[in-house]
C-alpha cells in the first residue's frame, strides 16, 4: 500500500472517530448538568488512569491501560452506549451490535492497524453490574451513575448508524 493511500484510509479513520463526541452516553457528569458524550467518557478515563497510574499494582503496563481506555467505546459510533445496568438480553444484543461496528470500524484503516485495534477491544460487554440488585433494577454506586430526570436507566442510547 502506498503512503498517500494509507494516510487516507488513517484520516478516514480518524474523521469517523470524530462522530464518538456526539455519543450521548446514560450517564451523567460529576456535576449531574448533563449527560457525557462517549469521547469525553474515555478521555477522563484515560487521564485518571494517567494521573494514577502510580497506585496500581507493580508491573501494570499503564501505556496499554491507556490505550484500552481510549479506544473501548469507539465502537459505539456505530453501536450507541447502553447503560450498564441493563438486562441480560440487551446486553447480549449490545455485545453482537459491538463486535460488528468493530468490523466496521476498524476495516478503515490499513490492515496492520486494524489487526491492533482489534487486539484492543473487549471480546464481550462486561457482567452486570454488581451493585445491580435484580434484573430491572439497580443501585447507583456514584452520582455519575445516576439515570437523570425521568431516564430509566435499563433504556439503551443506541446512536446506530
Amino acid at each position: 500500500m502506498t503512503t498517500p493511500d494509507r494516510l487516507q484510509q488513517q484520516v478516514t479513520f480518524l474523521l469517523t472517530c470524530d462522530r464518538l463526541k456526539h455519543v450521548r452516553r446514560s450517564t451523567y457528569l460529576h456535576d449531574a448538568s448533563r449527560a457525557e458524550n462517549s469521547a469525553e467518557h474515555s478521555w477522563h478515563l484515560a487521564l485518571m488512569a494517567q494521573t494514577l497510574g502510580e497506585y496500581a499494582p507493580p508491573g501494570t503496563d499503564m501505556e496499554h491501560v491507556t490505550r484500552l481506555l481510549l479506544t473501548h467505546d469507539l465502537v459505539e459510533i456505530h453501536a450507541g452506549d447502553l447503560h450498564f445496568a441493563a438486562p441480560d438480553e440487551q446486553q447480549a444484543a449490545q455485545a453482537q451490535a459491538e463486535a460488528d461496528a468493530a468490523r466496521q470500524l476498524f476495516s478503515l484503516l490499513p490492515p496492520d492497524q486494524a489487526q491492533v485495534f482489534h487486539a484492543l477491544q473487549p471480546n464481550s460487554r462486561p457482567a452486570p453490574h454488581p451493585r445491580r440488585a435484580s434484573p430491572g433494577r439497580w443501585t447507583p454506586c456514584t452520582p455519575c451513575c445516576s439515570p437523570g430526570p425521568a431516564e430509566a436507566p435499563a433504556a439503551p442510547r443506541a446512536n446506530r448508524t
